[in-house]
């Protein structure tokens, strides 16, 4: 039997819809005119139906309601990478898949939700660099070893039996350190970057290539460890943001109860 607010949402959803729809009369998103190249155009109403599809999507998965706030901050967190003008180093690719091996107690989904998540981000940069919206390709050769690297981070997060300040910090760092030095080998070994060559010398000139950048262009200028930093930092958020949640809407909920 559905709920009055199951009916409300759906209610909701159809009245969005039916909104959309009409304004694609005036307006396309993605259209042609005249004959024209074909533009572009990021509509508010577009977005906030998406959201609202994407979350009734979840709803009919089997999840709980802790996963699904998982979940929920796992896809923001990955679409906080497309915000042009962030330091260097200030990213939550390694604390998405900590916080989803700390986190999620069925294995399968604590693979397949931070995957998805770092996925879906990627496939929105492959998106705008071909709608030359950013010069940041979303797919890229070596980049299957990214993906490798999440899901070692992942299996890295179920060891953290107990989650608290210093263990979030302890495990965020290592996890910081071995992307770091995943990523760098990966652009060493491809030949992005300076194209260092392929001996033990240059693969050390890429990682000091690395540590130069995030020097400059990191939160603290003049700090080479802003990629640890920035990791830490995430991680406090997305552990915090997480627990703020759950106590909002799933103790609070089985309180009522």
């Amino acid at each position: 039997m559905c709920s009055i607010h199951d009916f409300r949402r759906d209610k909701l959803c159809r009245s969005l819809l039916r909104q959309l729809r009409s304004g694609s009369k005036n307006s396309a998103s993605i259209g042609v005119s005249n004959c024209t190249t074909p533009q572009l155009i990021i509509r508010p109403e577009n977005c906030f139906i998406s959201f609202i599809f994407a979350i009734e999507t979840l709803m009919n998965m089997k999840l709980n309601r802790s996963a699904l706030i998982l979940f929920v901050i796992l896809i923001a967190s990955a679409f906080f990478r497309l915000i042009p003008g962030m330091p260097a180093g200030f990213a939550p690719q390694a604390s998405m898949a900590l916080l989803g091996g700390a986190l999620i107690k069925d294995k399968k989904w604590a693979f397949i939700l931070p995957v998805f998540s770092l996925f879906i981000s990627d496939v929105a940069f492959e998106i705008m660099y071909r709608a030359g919206l950013t010069s940041k390709l979303g797919f890229y050769d070596g980049q299957w070893v990214i993906y490798l690297a999440f899901v070692l981070i992942t299996c890295f997060g179920f060891l953290m039996k107990k989650v608290n300040l210093l263990n979030v910090a302890i495990y965020s760092t290592i996890a910081s350190v071995f992307f770091f030095l995943i990523t760098n080998y990966i652009t060493w070994q491809v030949g992005q970057g300076f194209a260092r060559p392929h001996t033990f010398e240059g693969l050390m000139q890429c990682y000091n290539d690395g540590l130069l950048f995030y020097r400059q262009f990191g939160l603290i200028k003049g700090f080479d460890a802003n990629f640890i930093l920035g990791d830490v930092i995430w991680a406090f958020v997305l552990f915090g943001l997480y627990s703020l949640l759950t106590k909002l809407l799933v103790e609070r909920k089985t309180q009522l109860a």
